[in-house]
Protein backbone atom coordinates (compact mmCIF):
# COMPACT_ATOMS: atom_id res chain seq x y z
CA UNK A 1 0.00 0.00 0.00
CA UNK A 2 2.87 2.38 0.78
CA UNK A 3 4.28 1.90 -2.71
CA UNK A 4 0.87 2.70 -4.17
CA UNK A 5 0.65 5.91 -2.17
CA UNK A 6 3.95 7.14 -3.58
CA UNK A 7 3.35 6.15 -7.20
CA UNK A 8 -0.18 7.58 -7.30
CA UNK A 9 0.94 10.74 -5.51
CA UNK A 10 3.72 11.20 -8.06
CA UNK A 11 1.31 10.47 -10.92
CA UNK A 12 -1.12 13.08 -9.56
CA UNK A 13 1.69 15.63 -9.37
CA UNK A 14 2.37 15.30 -13.10
CA UNK A 15 -0.78 17.34 -13.69
CA UNK A 16 0.12 20.79 -14.90
CA UNK A 17 -1.65 22.58 -12.03
CA UNK A 18 0.72 21.04 -9.47
CA UNK A 19 3.91 21.22 -11.54
CA UNK A 20 3.17 24.87 -12.28
CA UNK A 21 3.72 25.62 -8.58
CA UNK A 22 0.20 27.01 -8.18
CA UNK A 23 -0.93 24.46 -5.56
CA UNK A 24 2.06 24.97 -3.24
CA UNK A 25 1.87 28.72 -3.67
CA UNK A 26 -1.81 28.76 -2.69
CA UNK A 27 -1.14 26.59 0.37
CA UNK A 28 1.69 28.92 1.39
CA UNK A 29 -0.46 32.04 0.92
CA UNK A 30 -3.37 30.51 2.83
CA UNK A 31 -1.32 29.20 5.77
CA UNK A 32 1.56 31.64 6.21
CA UNK A 33 0.45 35.08 5.01
CA UNK A 34 0.25 37.36 8.02
CA UNK A 35 2.16 34.97 10.29
CA UNK A 36 5.51 35.57 11.92
CA UNK A 37 7.31 33.92 9.01
CA UNK A 38 5.44 35.87 6.38
CA UNK A 39 7.65 36.22 3.32
CA UNK A 40 6.80 36.78 -0.31
CA UNK A 41 8.91 34.17 -2.15
CA UNK A 42 9.18 34.20 -5.95
CA UNK A 43 6.87 31.92 -7.92
CA UNK A 44 9.87 30.05 -9.32
CA UNK A 45 10.60 28.72 -5.84
CA UNK A 46 7.20 26.98 -5.78
CA UNK A 47 7.77 25.56 -9.26
CA UNK A 48 11.11 24.16 -8.11
CA UNK A 49 9.58 22.70 -4.95
CA UNK A 50 6.83 21.12 -7.03
CA UNK A 51 9.35 19.40 -9.30
CA UNK A 52 11.45 18.38 -6.30
CA UNK A 53 8.38 16.86 -4.61
CA UNK A 54 7.61 14.85 -7.73
CA UNK A 55 11.20 13.61 -8.05
CA UNK A 56 11.46 12.66 -4.37
CA UNK A 57 8.21 10.68 -4.49
CA UNK A 58 9.29 8.81 -7.63
CA UNK A 59 12.70 8.19 -6.05
CA UNK A 60 11.20 6.82 -2.85
CA UNK A 61 8.96 4.52 -4.88
CA UNK A 62 11.85 3.21 -6.99
CA UNK A 63 14.23 2.83 -4.07
CA UNK A 64 11.66 0.93 -2.01
CA UNK A 65 11.32 -1.59 -4.83
CA UNK A 66 15.07 -2.31 -4.91
CA UNK A 67 16.04 -4.10 -1.65
CA UNK A 68 19.61 -2.77 -1.74
CA UNK A 69 18.36 0.85 -1.63
CA UNK A 70 15.41 0.51 0.79
CA UNK A 71 17.23 2.03 3.75
CA UNK A 72 18.10 5.09 1.65
CA UNK A 73 14.44 5.42 0.64
CA UNK A 74 13.41 5.28 4.29
CA UNK A 75 15.91 7.99 5.26
CA UNK A 76 14.93 10.26 2.36
CA UNK A 77 11.23 9.65 3.05
CA UNK A 78 11.55 10.55 6.73
CA UNK A 79 13.41 13.78 5.89
CA UNK A 80 10.91 14.54 3.13
CA UNK A 81 7.86 14.12 5.39
CA UNK A 82 9.39 16.14 8.23
CA UNK A 83 10.20 18.97 5.81
CA UNK A 84 6.74 18.74 4.26
CA UNK A 85 5.12 19.02 7.69
CA UNK A 86 6.81 22.41 8.12
CA UNK A 87 5.57 23.72 4.77
CA UNK A 88 2.15 22.11 4.27
CA UNK A 89 -0.30 21.43 7.12
CA UNK A 90 -0.33 17.63 6.76
CA UNK A 91 1.54 16.63 9.93
CA UNK A 92 -0.69 13.64 10.76
CA UNK A 93 -0.30 12.23 7.26
CA UNK A 94 3.45 12.79 7.40
CA UNK A 95 3.72 11.00 10.75
CA UNK A 96 1.69 8.10 9.37
CA UNK A 97 3.96 7.84 6.34
CA UNK A 98 7.10 8.02 8.50
CA UNK A 99 5.94 5.16 10.69
CA UNK A 100 4.90 3.20 7.61
CA UNK A 101 8.29 3.77 5.97
CA UNK A 102 10.08 2.54 9.07
CA UNK A 103 8.56 -0.88 8.38
CA UNK A 104 10.84 -1.07 5.33
CA UNK A 105 13.98 -0.35 7.34
CA UNK A 106 16.36 -3.30 7.75
CA UNK A 107 19.35 -2.91 10.05
CA UNK A 108 22.71 -4.05 8.75
CA UNK A 109 24.02 -7.07 10.64
CA UNK A 110 27.67 -8.08 10.37
CA UNK A 111 28.73 -11.67 11.03
CA UNK A 112 32.11 -13.34 11.40
CA UNK A 113 32.97 -16.24 9.16
CA UNK A 114 31.65 -18.62 11.84
CA UNK A 115 28.28 -16.74 11.72
CA UNK A 116 28.57 -15.19 15.18
CA UNK A 117 27.27 -11.67 15.44
CA UNK A 118 29.96 -9.02 15.32
CA UNK A 119 27.90 -5.84 15.43
CA UNK A 120 24.51 -4.52 14.58
CA UNK A 121 24.48 -1.09 12.99
CA UNK A 122 21.64 1.15 11.93
CA UNK A 123 23.38 2.42 8.79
Amino acid sequence: IILQVYIFAAFYKTKSIFISGYILEQVYIQDFTGSLISWNPPHELFVGLSYLTFLVEIGIFLFLIIPKFRNYAVKVGVIFHIATAFVVPVALFGATMIFSLLLFYTPKINYRSDRTLVEKTLV
